[in-house]
């Protein structure tokens, strides 16, 4: 275990940023926010073999980030319960991650840069028609939504977050307050989650909830920030950790999850983006998520990963050595059974 940086973040806040921080953390302490304890989808009897990657987010907050290793899943070891899981989306969310309670235009710009991305790799690999219905959860301002709806789609988003939702809103938009599960009585061609899964309190029985707001045959696309994209999506490995993350997820965990649903991946990639499609009429929860006996030697070596790119960041390792650890890593998962 490399990350413990006492009970201070290791980010550069705007004073905005930590009044609302304060503010989160009293709420823990009195007890308005409710953290509990959060176990692995592979349901692991020892998780006191698990290995400690932190002891602390980014942000300071005492959640510890661990390692199942049994299968090699990432986790927050404490998540708020449902009440104040929706609270902190609410309340505190974008104050903190983002430092303001009103989306920017440059915030706005920056999910039209993701949509737009993911927009084009969806047509290239799908194909977009024009009045193809198209779902946004957890949508935001509704940038990642902009590109379909200007495309011609008609497109609906939900998200917590009464303000940001207003700017979409002025953008032409139809954006609506809540998860969109209670609400949406309609069936989807396409329904989008961009960095939305990862923050599930039940990931697993939460897709499948809403896989019943898509037409049978119909697409999802899903983007989680891949562990083994850590040293190109962020320049600090230690700006990783996130309470808000209740996992964090591999490609070939995600291939596990989304077959033994009953998915059909159309596309992945190792940043965690995927397309899948909806199988039949009607997805179940499986019994059980059964993960191969490669899944424990696997977890070991993701720890040596993390441990690898904390020693990297520590003394500067060169890019060139760095490609030549990442091409060895690469090598010993596929001899796993971890396909690239």
């Amino acid at each position: 275990m490399w990350v413990d940086k006492s009970e201070k973040n290791i980010l550069n806040l705007t004073s905005y940023q930590q009044n609302w921080l304060a503010k989160l953390l009293n709420d823990i302490e009195s007890g308005k926010m409710t953290l509990i304890k959060n176990y692995c989808l592979c349901n692991n009897d020892k998780s006191t073999n698990d290995f400690v990657l932190s002891q602390c987010d980014r942000f300071g907050v005492r959640v510890k980030t661990v390692l199942c290793s049994k299968c090699g899943l990432v986790r927050s070891d404490l998540v708020f319960d449902e009440d104040s899981n929706i609270l902190f989306y609410e309340k505190y969310y974008r104050n903190i991650y983002v430092g303001s309670d009103l989306a920017a235009d440059y915030f706005f710009s920056e999910q039209v840069k993701r949509g737009g991305g993911l927009f084009d790799l969806y047509k290239n690999v799908c194909g977009v028609e024009k009045k193809q219905s198209v779902l946004e959860l957890g949508c935001g301002a509704g940038g990642i939504l902009y590109p379909f709806f200007k495309y011609g789609c008609n497109c609906v988003g939900y998200d917590f977050n009464k303000s940001y939702l207003e700017f979409g809103i002025k953008k032409g938009m139809l954006l609506k307050y809540g998860d969109g599960l209670l609400e949406e009585k309609s069936s989807f061609d396409l329904i989008v989650l961009s960095h939305v899964f990862e923050h599930f309190l039940d990931p697993v029985e939460t897709i499948v909830s809403i896989s019943s707001l898509l037409k049978p045959g119909g697409n999802m696309v899903i983007e989680v920030p891949g562990v083994y994209n850590i040293d190109a999506a962020y320049n600090n490995p230690y700006h990783y950790f996130q309470s808000a993350h209740v996992y964090s997820f591999s490609e070939s965990y995600l291939k596990v999850i989304f077959t033994s649903i009953g998915f059909e991946i159309l596309y992945s990639d190792e940043i965690c983006v995927f397309i899948i499609k909806k199988l039949g009429c009607h997805l179940s929860i499986p019994e059980n998520i059964v993960f191969d006996s490669s899944s424990e030697r696997n977890s070991k070596l993701l720890y040596r990963y993390f441990n690898i790119l904390f020693l990297k960041h520590e003394l500067f390792i060169s890019k060139g050595r760095w490609r030549l650890f990442k091409s060895f890593l690469k090598k010993r998962l596929v001899l796993l059974g971890v396909k690239y």
